[in-house]
């Protein structure tokens, strides 16, 4: 199982809000096309309660039964804003994957959707070849 927790708002107004709110729930849809029977995303509205929450990562494990979490921030560029995400194995709390997108200003629907498919695309692919998914 999976968590994608509320991505980090950085820039600390409300137009970044909505676009860190974006960005996960596309990431939480795109995940949500997998084959339920090799991993499941927990529900936008079950993860969305950590939000500002300083809870560490093995409580999050106990709390939603998860064994990955996916996690990020937004942040405002000069042009744009920059989105980093990281992939957490939450039994070691080891970081498989991480990656950073910067977007230009500009509509921004098409780039969290073209992030977040990028996004699950990775975070498939890791999740299929970690040894330690099933234990």
């Amino acid at each position: 199982m999976l968590a994608a927790l509320p991505f980090e708002n950085l820039a600390g107004n409300m137009g970044q809000e909505r676009i860190a709110y974006g960005v996960r729930h596309e990431i939480i849809s795109q995940l949500g096309h997998w084959n339920a029977s090799k991993a499941g995303v927990i529900s936008h509205t079950s993860s969305k309660l950590y939000r500002g929450m300083q809870k560490p990562i093995t409580e999050i494990r106990r709390e939603l039964k998860v064994d990955f979490i996916v996690e990020g921030s937004i942040r405002r560029l000069d042009d744009g804003y920059r989105i980093t995400v990281l992939l957490i194995r939450v039994k070691d709390q080891a970081h498989l994957w991480a990656d950073i997108y910067n977007r230009a200003s500009g509509s921004i629907t098409a780039p969290q959707e073209e992030v977040a498919g990028t996004i699950a695309r990775e975070i498939g692919n890791w999740i299929a070849a970690d040894p330690g998914t099933n234990s």
